[in-house]
């Protein structure tokens, strides 16, 4: 006997699924703008028949069309799938909270609530670990571009949570713990992303890079160009960006492309630039009055 011919309603998730398993594939490869046709064919389908997409990710259709769900709120316009993502943070099992950080994190929306999130860090759990550092760094980004003040005692309980995950023997939980106390911008963070320059694993390093140079203390500068300095080849551009990026905002301006170009890849080169201009920042006390 002939399988039966699926459903619409089938037909529609495996229409869904498709389309997530290509976002995620041409944007794991950094081509955003190609990114965008799958995500706006997700968004097309969950908003027009946004109610079943909001009982399903509550589990109403079983574990597999709720993970569906949960993936396809993520790129709803609705506000409410926001809320919707939040719920799921309590869900007892592992995929569906996975994928509702995901969610979080793709969204990044700046009305997200922390407190779920930061609760999540110490979780025993793989997916929480991993994912809700992620989600974490995004919408706390997402809320100093909307000028909304995060409250000083989640940040520190956030802060306090991430230190463990430094050593964490899941390399993600790792990479998006320096992604999170970038986001946070905390200076207490420094000699946790100096440890994490020094992780087996050349993306933790960047990150971590990345992460100091988004707090902005010029005294970890140094750490950087030392990075620099253990590096390849091909890894060295990276860390030379966030030099660039570190530098423009100590000099209160973007470095030219003449002083890129001449100090480029060679730590040599970053290293006396730092130096002379510590030095000069220095006053001079044989000079200075009495």
């Amino acid at each position: 006997m002939a399988d039966a011919a699926p459903s619409a309603e089938e037909s529609r998730n495996i229409r869904i699924d498709g389309w997530i398993k290509e976002w995620d594939a041409v944007q794991g490869t950094g081509s955003n703008d190609e990114a965008k046709a799958p995500a706006q064919k997700i968004a097309d389908e969950v908003d027009r028949d946004f109610a079943y997409f909001a009982a399903a990710s509550k589990g109403d259709r079983g574990l597999k069309v709720q993970n569906l769900a949960v993936q396809a709120l993520a790129f709803s316009r609705n506000r409410a799938a926001t809320a919707l993502l939040v719920d799921r943070l309590r869900d007892l099992d592992g995929s569906v909270v996975g994928n509702a950080l995901i969610g979080l994190k793709i969204r990044s929306d700046p009305d997200t609530p922390l407190k779920p999130l930061v609760g999540l860090l110490r979780a025993q759990y793989a997916e929480a670990r991993r994912y809700a550092p992620l989600a974490l760094a995004n919408v706390v980004r997402a809320k100093e571009i909307a000028h909304q003040p995060i409250d000083p005692a989640l940040s520190d309980a956030a802060m306090a949570a991430l230190v463990g995950l430094v050593e964490d023997h899941d390399p993600y939980a790792r990479l998006h713990a320096a992604k999170a106390m970038g986001a946070l911008r905390r200076t207490d963070a420094i000699d946790f992303l100096v440890l994490l320059m020094s992780d087996d694993r050349a993306t933790i390093r960047i990150a971590a890079a990345a992460a100091l140079e988004r707090i902005g203390d010029p005294r970890s500068f140094p750490s950087i160009v030392a990075l620099f300095d253990r590096m390849t080849d091909e890894q060295k551009p990276y860390v030379r960006d966030i030099l660039v990026s570190f530098a423009g905002q100590m000099l209160g301006r973007p470095m030219t492309a003449v002083e890129i170009k001449g100090l480029d890849v060679s730590p040599r080169a970053w290293d006396r630039w730092f130096s002379a201009r510590e030095t000069t920042k220095r006053p001079d006390k044989s000079t200075a009055p009495p």
